[in-house]
């Protein structure tokens, strides 16, 4: 595994970003009696061999059940880099630069769209149909051979890349805590007055 404080990538290079750690992958079996995890990142190694101008980099779980197959199964590949967990400042900004992610994390399915970044997540079920639902995020299942070929897709796409960030996201504007604190007042106080209702997509 790379270290965080040697890796680099190629500022030109098409970056795909991949974290996959749930227990649901690693600690589970297909239909076929094969490892769920086993194949997901062999449709992970298909697609990287038939891309081979794109850094697919993965920054693999501490848990040794997860980096021995990682290692196995994605180790010697010239371009899939496999690395040691980064600072999550410096994993926000990976995910910035990156032009797909591949997850099976359910904090990354609400942190991408706000990045503008496409999501494919490699689960069964998500309990995120909002990113769904706006486009940002592709429920792609675990199977190889479905992986491979959404990876692809996704890479032929030419996204338009936002003029800023943070985009607007599926998961709310962001002000809650401004509604909570203003709530919180108004119930303590008496004296503020009720604070406007929370109107979805709406002003309120």
């Amino acid at each position: 595994m790379e270290t965080p404080t040697t890796f680099q990538i190629e500022p030109e290079r098409v970056l795909v970003l991949i974290t996959l750690h749930r227990r649901e992958a690693w600690d589970a079996q297909d239909q076929d009696g094969s490892n769920v995890l086993a194949n997901i990142l062999r449709g992970i190694r298909e697609a990287a061999t038939d891309h081979p101008n794109a850094t697919f980099v993965y920054p693999v779980h501490r848990n040794p059940r997860v980096r021995q197959v990682a290692q196995d199964l994605l180790g010697g590949l010239p371009n899939l880099r496999l690395i040691d967990p980064l600072p999550y400042f410096e994993f926000i900004g990976l995910m910035a630069r990156s032009k797909l992610i591949i997850t099976d994390s359910g904090g990354i399915q609400e942190e991408a769209p706000s990045l503008g970044v496409p999501v494919l997540v490699l689960r069964r079920t998500t309990e995120r149909p909002e990113a769904l639902q706006s486009g940002w995020n592709v429920l792609v299942g675990t199977d190889g051979a479905d992986i491979r070929a959404a990876i692809t897709a996704e890479l032929r796409i030419n996204r338009l890349r936002p003029s800023s960030i943070p985009c607007p996201g599926p998961f709310g504007d962001g002000r809650a805590s401004e509604r909570i604190r203003d709530a919180l007042w108004a119930f303590g106080n008496r004296s503020g007055g009720r604070p406007a209702d929370f109107v979805e997509n709406g002003t309120g």
